[in-house]
């Protein structure tokens, strides 16, 4: 069954995952792409710290669903033998990413968790106290939040607005949880 209730999905009870680590944002969220393909985002539980992206991993954890996906709560985490890292074409279009509509561009939810490369002009730059690391670039028709979190030297401190940057990374769709 592809669509569950709220209440379908708290009665599944703990489940687990094994793939590749893809990337890891906010300190204990998790991007993980089991070997079939299919992206499953975790959120560890309390005290738990995730290894390095390209990691093979098994987490274990209470499922919980937002629009597109279950996803998986309160998880546990080890580290597996590495497996071969799968190769990937970069998306370099953001056209890609949205679907266009008469009122404004919709994110595809297909593109959750593929590789991007992209060339922006940076709008914003985070301040050195910002608990959100957060650049903002302008791509065309696109603005494109790019979080640092997890490459804090990738802020160098002469970045001025205006600069034009590539930026490799993950397309992640964060969406609430029913």
């Amino acid at each position: 069954k592809f669509y569950r209730t709220p209440r379908e999905v708290a009665a599944l009870g703990k489940r687990s995952v094994t793939g590749e680590l893809l990337a890891v944002w906010n300190g204990q969220r998790l991007m993980v792409r089991e070997a079939n393909g299919r992206i499953v985002n975790v959120t560890l539980a309390h005290g738990k710290t995730a290894p390095a992206p390209g990691t093979t991993v098994t987490v274990a954890g209470y499922p919980e669903t937002d629009l597109f996906r279950l996803n998986l709560s309160r998880a546990s985490i080890r580290t597996e033998k590495p497996t071969e890292p799968r190769e990937e074409v970069p998306v370099t279009d953001l056209q890609q990413m949205f679907f266009t509509s008469e009122t404004r561009p919709t994110p595809n939810q297909q593109c959750h968790g593929m590789l991007l490369r992209v060339r922006g002009i940076v709008q914003n730059v985070p301040s050195p106290n910002d608990t959100e690391r957060r650049l903002l670039l302008s791509c065309g028709p696109h603005k494109l939040p790019v979080d640092l979190g997890p490459c804090p030297r990738a802020i160098l401190e002469d970045l001025e607005l205006g600069t034009e940057v590539a930026v490799t990374g993950r397309g992640l769709l964060e969406i609430d949880t029913w």
